[in-house]
């Protein structure tokens, strides 16, 4: 095998197929890659890759392969990023997925992408590699990477819709020790709406919200206006509201009541959600609350919703994405009847296979500090500088 460091380009000896790196003149090739291949994220288009470079400002390090036909077969997108411990490759940063992938009888271009990370290590450009697997959780430790270490990183909560029925095969099948129904037919009662506009404003200002009372930096707003002009078709936004004064409703059935509604002129939000719909799957991205209403337990209506929605859509998953093992947040995601998965990072050199977990003493710092942080352009550099 030769590596070209000017072009950036591996080739086999078999002359079977090509490593290079991406440019604009195949970016809609590459977006036809991943339409094609459902093993593939959202992640993996064009549009998270202008996404990340407009918001975060971090390099691309995209490859892609090709056979001697000159057919793409495989794609591999990442970012280089200046973090606290100096700078890394990384993909994808912030999100769920984003490793390697590459169709059938190319097994072997795995491995080069891999070694073509690391060299970028040998040669010093940046301290680290950590990759970020597939949907699928592919397991690229069988491809025979020398010097990767496999790191548990989170787990991921999947719900298989294929084949089911809302009432029957997921509402009735809640466990009723995770008092899911209870707290959605409290809420109602309550007087609980649905609002399913694209109010980009209501979820920042609620994700903004959250974070900052659990003591993280927020996504810029910007984030939130890239989303929204780059995959306007594909977000399913979800909004709760409740009435400003206290009441309860004599519904008998409150899970057959129709909230969903337009008009939210004398109601207070209190929480909300967007999903992106790709490759027949729904993945629930963003979720914002506001403390004061958690009593309520309207984030319930919206996980329900959401499942709901997907479902009328005929798509196969609902993809919860990941959390920390053990978390508040993983504890509430397998009471939605999900399959949790490991979901694994691929690490070079084994040396720095534990530095993403160094990253945690941004946050324990945040929890200590005033919320006026999260208003300073210190929050964005501490984003911009942990992208975990």
């Amino acid at each position: 095998m030769q590596f070209a460091s000017k072009k950036l380009e591996v080739q086999r000896n078999k002359m079977d197929y090509q490593i290079k790196k991406l440019d604009a003149s195949t970016y809609d090739e590459w977006n036809r890659f991943v339409n094609a291949h459902s093993e593939l994220s959202i992640f993996h288009t064009i549009e998270w890759k202008k996404l990340i470079q407009d918001v975060f400002g971090y390099s691309p390090e995209y490859y892609y392969v090709k056979n001697q036909e000159g057919t793409l077969v495989g794609i591999s997108p990442a970012f280089k990023c200046k973090t606290f411990s100096g700078k890394i490759i990384m993909s994808m940063p912030f999100f769920e997925y984003g490793g390697p992938f590459v169709e059938q009888g190319y097994d072997s271009a795995y491995k080069d992408i891999f070694e073509l990370y690391k060299k970028k290590v040998e040669s010093k450009e940046v301290k680290m590699v950590k990759i970020r697997g597939l949907p699928t959780m592919l397991d690229y430790s069988k491809f025979g990477l020398e010097g990767y270490a496999k790191q548990a990183e989170a787990s991921d909560f999947i719900l298989d819709l294929k084949g089911k029925d809302f009432e029957k095969d997921v509402w009735n099948r809640y466990a009723k020790e995770s008092d899911i129904r209870t707290n959605i037919r409290k809420a109602i009662k309550k007087g609980a709406k649905i609002n399913k506009s694209h109010n980009r404003e209501l979820l920042y200002k609620l994700v903004f919200e959250k974070d900052n009372k659990l003591g993280s930096p927020a996504f810029p707003k910007k984030y939130f206006e890239k989303l929204e002009e780059l995959f306007k078709d594909r977000l399913i936004y979800c909004s709760s509201f409740l009435p400003k004064e206290d009441m309860q409703l004599a519904i008998s059935q409150p899970e057959k009541e129709n909230i969903v509604t337009n008009d939210t002129k004398n109601l207070a939000p209190v929480a909300s959600m967007v999903g992106i719909v790709f490759n027949n799957r729904m993945l629930l991205h963003q979720l914002g609350s506001d403390e004061h209403y958690l009593r309520t337990c309207s984030t319930f209506i919206l996980f329900n919703e959401m499942i709901k929605d997907a479902m009328k859509m005929d798509l196969e998953l609902v993809d919860f994405g990941r959390s920390r093992q053990e978390s508040q947040h993983s504890h509430l995601k397998e009471q939605f009847l999900t399959q949790k998965r490991e979901a694994y990072c691929y690490v070079y050199p084994i040396t720095k296979a534990q530095d993403h977990y160094k990253y945690l003493w941004v946050e324990k710092i945040f929890a200590k500090m005033p919320w006026i942080i999260n208003k300073t352009p210190l929050g964005q550099y501490i984003i911009k500088r942990n992208p975990q």
